[in-house]
Protein backbone atom coordinates (compact mmCIF):
# COMPACT_ATOMS: atom_id res chain seq x y z
CA UNK A 1 0.00 0.00 0.00
CA UNK A 2 2.54 2.37 1.26
CA UNK A 3 5.00 1.73 -2.45
CA UNK A 4 1.63 2.58 -4.61
CA UNK A 5 0.59 5.72 -2.54
CA UNK A 6 4.27 6.23 -3.44
CA UNK A 7 4.07 5.92 -7.25
CA UNK A 8 0.54 7.82 -6.94
CA UNK A 9 2.23 10.98 -5.12
CA UNK A 10 5.15 11.33 -7.71
CA UNK A 11 2.74 10.82 -10.47
CA UNK A 12 0.66 13.98 -9.22
CA UNK A 13 3.89 15.69 -8.69
CA UNK A 14 5.35 14.80 -12.31
CA UNK A 15 1.90 16.22 -13.36
CA UNK A 16 1.96 19.77 -11.63
CA UNK A 17 5.24 20.18 -12.73
CA UNK A 18 4.43 19.84 -16.57
CA UNK A 19 1.70 21.90 -15.77
CA UNK A 20 3.50 24.54 -14.71
CA UNK A 21 6.09 24.34 -17.52
CA UNK A 22 3.41 24.04 -20.52
CA UNK A 23 1.24 27.28 -19.45
CA UNK A 24 4.62 28.79 -18.05
CA UNK A 25 4.76 31.18 -21.16
CA UNK A 26 1.07 31.84 -20.94
CA UNK A 27 1.19 33.04 -16.86
CA UNK A 28 4.47 35.38 -17.87
CA UNK A 29 2.04 37.02 -20.41
CA UNK A 30 -0.69 37.29 -17.78
CA UNK A 31 1.82 38.68 -15.14
CA UNK A 32 3.98 40.90 -16.92
CA UNK A 33 7.60 41.93 -16.44
CA UNK A 34 6.95 42.96 -12.93
CA UNK A 35 4.84 39.99 -12.03
CA UNK A 36 7.21 37.95 -12.95
CA UNK A 37 10.13 39.67 -11.10
CA UNK A 38 7.72 39.36 -7.87
CA UNK A 39 6.82 35.39 -8.65
CA UNK A 40 11.03 34.67 -9.27
CA UNK A 41 11.80 36.60 -6.19
CA UNK A 42 8.84 35.36 -4.04
CA UNK A 43 9.52 31.64 -5.10
CA UNK A 44 13.33 32.00 -4.32
CA UNK A 45 12.56 33.16 -0.96
CA UNK A 46 10.01 30.04 -0.60
CA UNK A 47 13.07 27.68 -1.38
CA UNK A 48 15.60 29.80 0.89
CA UNK A 49 13.27 29.02 3.80
CA UNK A 50 12.89 25.40 2.69
CA UNK A 51 16.42 25.01 2.71
CA UNK A 52 16.52 26.85 6.21
CA UNK A 53 14.39 24.38 7.50
CA UNK A 54 16.40 20.98 6.21
CA UNK A 55 18.97 22.46 7.14
CA UNK A 56 18.89 24.26 10.29
CA UNK A 57 19.80 27.48 11.52
CA UNK A 58 23.41 26.51 12.69
CA UNK A 59 24.26 24.61 9.36
CA UNK A 60 22.52 26.70 7.05
CA UNK A 61 24.39 30.06 8.01
CA UNK A 62 27.52 28.45 6.83
CA UNK A 63 26.27 29.15 3.53
CA UNK A 64 25.73 32.87 3.27
CA UNK A 65 28.47 34.63 2.12
CA UNK A 66 31.24 35.98 3.97
CA UNK A 67 30.26 39.82 3.69
CA UNK A 68 27.16 39.32 5.60
CA UNK A 69 27.53 36.70 7.78
CA UNK A 70 28.04 37.98 11.25
CA UNK A 71 30.23 35.04 12.59
CA UNK A 72 32.40 32.19 11.62
CA UNK A 73 30.77 28.72 11.39
CA UNK A 74 33.12 26.27 13.46
CA UNK A 75 32.46 22.24 13.13
CA UNK A 76 30.65 20.58 15.65
CA UNK A 77 33.73 18.48 16.17
CA UNK A 78 37.42 19.25 15.79
CA UNK A 79 37.44 16.10 12.54
CA UNK A 80 33.96 17.09 11.30
CA UNK A 81 34.23 19.56 8.34
CA UNK A 82 30.98 21.17 6.36
CA UNK A 83 29.26 17.81 7.98
CA UNK A 84 31.68 15.64 6.83
CA UNK A 85 33.77 13.16 9.08
CA UNK A 86 37.27 14.51 8.01
CA UNK A 87 39.43 10.52 7.71
CA UNK A 88 42.81 12.26 6.54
Amino acid sequence: MLVLSTICAVLVIAVAIFVCFAYADRVQCLLGAGGTDVAVRLSAFILFCLGIQILGPAEASCCIPWSIRRRRCRPRHPTDRAGLLCTA
